[in-house]
């Protein structure tokens, strides 16, 4: 009987082991999957802290390649100084100023086309600068066509409404379109109060008189 009592012990207790080694064999599967996890987490991390740094790296020699077209174009290195901003914008196109600049070297070398591509992107690229917007301006004013640059420089004047440019621009433009309206005699008013340059101020004057005038003959 104790034979048979040992039998039966032994014959309840090997489930009893299938089920633990089971569970081992579980429970290190389970680890490999967490290992494996683990593993690729930080694999991706580092090559997200690695993407970082060379985009950081990217970033600050585009600066730096800019600086040096800033240099060579105050010394009058014209040439050099659209390379250099090219090279930078090659490097990293996101410097709108960078874009902004190289239109007016390339406006100073009579590529007024690419000059108007390179204003454009600088203004979408950067929707608080007035400048781009009236310097694309400037070029459709020179072109010929004053009612196109109108709307650049109205542009400029609503991210900057005391930019003096942009608003010399929008008069001399209301000007040869024989426009008036109130808002020419706004930006007439301001101007006024703003302009310093004798010629300017005469121009803007008798512009001022114009706009009344034909306001009044409505």
């Amino acid at each position: 009987m104790v034979i048979r009592s040992d039998l039966l012990t032994m014959g309840a207790f090997r489930p009893m082991m299938r089920s633990l080694l089971a569970i081992l064999i579980l429970a290190g599967a389970m680890a490999g999957c967490i290992d494996t996890s683990r593993a690729r987490t930080q694999q991706a991390l580092r090559s997200q802290e690695s993407a970082s740094a060379d985009f950081a790296r990217l970033q600050a020699r585009a600066r730096e390649l800019a600086i040096q077209a800033e240099r060579a174009a105050s010394e009058g290195r014209v040439d050099a100084a659209i390379d250099l901003y090219r090279q930078a914008l090659n490097t990293w196109s996101k410097l709108p100023s960078a874009y902004n600049n190289l239109g007016i070297l390339l406006r100073l070398k009579g590529d007024d086309q690419s000059a108007a591509e390179a204003f454009s992107i600088a203004s979408e690229q950067d929707p608080t600068d007035a400048r781009p917007p009236y310097n694309l301006g400037s070029v459709y004013l020179d072109k010929g066509w004053p009612r196109r640059a109108a709307e650049y420089f109205h542009q400029a004047l609503d991210r900057d409404p005391n930019y003096l440019p942009a608003l010399r621009g929008a008069i001399r433009s209301a000007d040869l379109l024989f426009l008036a309206d109130d808002r020419t005699l706004e930006y007439i008013e301001r101007a006024t109060m703003m302009e310093r340059d004798p010629a300017w101020a005469a121009y803007i004057t008798r512009q001022r008189f114009r706009v009344e005038q034909q306001i009044e003959r409505r």
